[in-house]
């Protein structure tokens, strides 16, 4: 989560689990107040409504515009940032997206299809979705005193009956969850020139937290599953489980075995 202001984020706030928080916690030393934690809710709504009373607190009037981002999206580019905070700054508030490329039937009972929704109006809708922090606050209230349920943030404004900007997004900004979504992640990076970003001063990773999950990629390509508390790790031949080191980026010849798919 990320508040805008004219020169960049003032204040970072990351929603993280607390258990999770002290590994992280000499990077946000070393920002001196401009990244800080926030605790998760049970649902996506409460986690962002967490992250953004901290950003206020932090912040106060300096930002006026709040970017959320999932973590599991790494490979967001700046200029897809810039773009849906200028859209978000004229409208109020935006969202990245792209253009569904599958065809998507509707289904009733999980078994038989009902109809085929045209596919020339369905967005997959991306992060980050950046809003106006005072629309944001009205729309918790309108969420909390109406008990209603919302899938996103931009959700929340659209329940305001406030316009929300579709910003034109990249494929790449894939959700990685699995450990194939890696290996294409990985070669995206490779395409873009780009390294990895080392965020644990543990070698050529990328770490990325969201709700009970932890994912990396490194040099040799990581995946953690905290809910089944087994790691993965792409080496030469293969992916190898992991176990003992769940929170922690495996290291190659610890505990490992040959996962087969």
């Amino acid at each position: 989560m990320v508040a805008r202001a004219n020169r960049g984020p003032p204040v970072v706030v990351l929603v993280m689990d607390p258990k999770y928080q002290p590994e992280y916690q000499p990077i946000v030393d070393s920002y001196r107040g401009q990244l800080a934690f926030a605790n998760p809710g049970e649902e996506r709504q409460g986690s962002v409504e967490n992250g953004l009373s901290r950003l206020v607190e932090l912040a106060g009037d300096a930002c006026r515009y709040v970017a959320v981002h999932d973590s599991a999206r790494p490979l967001v580019t700046v200029d897809e940032i810039q773009d849906v905070v200028n859209d978000a700054k004229e409208h109020g508030a935006a969202v990245l997206g792209v253009p569904c490329k599958a065809t998507i039937k509707e289904s009733e009972d999980g078994e038989m299809i009902l109809r085929t929704i045209p596919r020339a109006r369905l967005w997959e809708v991306h992060t980050p979705q950046v809003i106006d922090i005072k629309v944001l606050q009205e729309g918790f209230a309108k969420v909390e005193a109406e008990n209603l349920e919302v899938t996103d943030d931009v959700s929340i404004v659209e329940a305001l009956g406030k316009p929300v900007k579709l910003t034109k997004g990249e494929y790449t900004n894939l959700k990685i969850t699995t450990p194939e979504d890696m290996e294409v992640a990985t070669a995206i990076l490779e395409e873009r020139g780009t390294q990895p970003i080392d965020l644990l001063g543990m070698g050529n990773g990328l770490a990325m937290r969201e709700d009970e999950l932890l994912h990396g990629v490194s040099e040799y390509g990581e995946y953690h599953d905290q809910r089944a508390e087994k790691s993965y790790v792409r080496h030469a031949n293969g992916w190898y489980e992991t176990q003992g080191t769940v929170g922690l980026p495996p290291r190659i010849g610890q505990n490992m075995k040959k996962w087969h798919e």
